[in-house]
């Protein structure tokens, strides 16, 4: 996750000119800094299966999402007015985002299968995202994720498969 450091590299203007590190890189360079003994590890075992299943969505109004296992563990949660403005991906990551805190006691330490029916979200949950409101999303999932041992693993569903997340979505506190 150093998305921030090739945002400031792209802003120069020749080979020569001078990079001006922005906070969000600093941070970065600091996470990495502190970090990169924990996170740069593979475990050599052979078993990749996923441990839990998790299916999220989100709408003009909210997000929603569910664990397999429990079905009637759920996460939901409405939209702010200019929340409601964001573009589709920000609501679709965001959902990623609150349903991950929502439900970090009961995924922690498991690896992940998370399915969205946006295929920009999954790109992001594994690399993260050049634009800079979608990264600081992004990074939040990540830090969540090394904090509570979880591997997220995020698999693009169609929408028919995902409509009990797209049901949830809808729901109005």
């Amino acid at each position: 996750m150093s998305k921030y450091l090739s945002i400031d590299i792209l802003k120069i203007t020749s080979w020569n000119s001078c990079i001006v590190l922005s906070r969000a890189s600093l941070i970065q360079i600091n996470f990495w800094k502190e970090n990169l003994g924990r996170v740069n590890v593979k475990s050599f075992t052979s078993d990749f299966s996923c441990q839990s299943e998790v299916y999220s969505d989100a709408s003009n109004t909210g997000y929603g999402g569910y664990i397999v296992e429990t079905p009637f563990n759920i996460a939901h949660g409405m939209w702010s007015e200019c929340e409601s403005t964001k573009s589709s991906t920000w609501k679709e990551l965001n959902a990623v985002k609150h349903i991950l805190l929502f439900m970090v006691d009961i995924l922690k330490d498991k690896r992940i299968k998370w399915f969205s029916d946006n295929q920009n979200v999954v790109s992001i949950v594994a690399k993260g995202s050049m634009k800079p409101e979608l990264q600081e999303i992004a990074l939040c999932i990540f830090e969540n994720c090394l904090t509570h041992n979880i591997s997220i693993d995020a698999e693009w569903v169609p929408r028919t498969f995902n409509e009990k997340a797209d049901y949830i979505s809808h729901f109005i506190d």
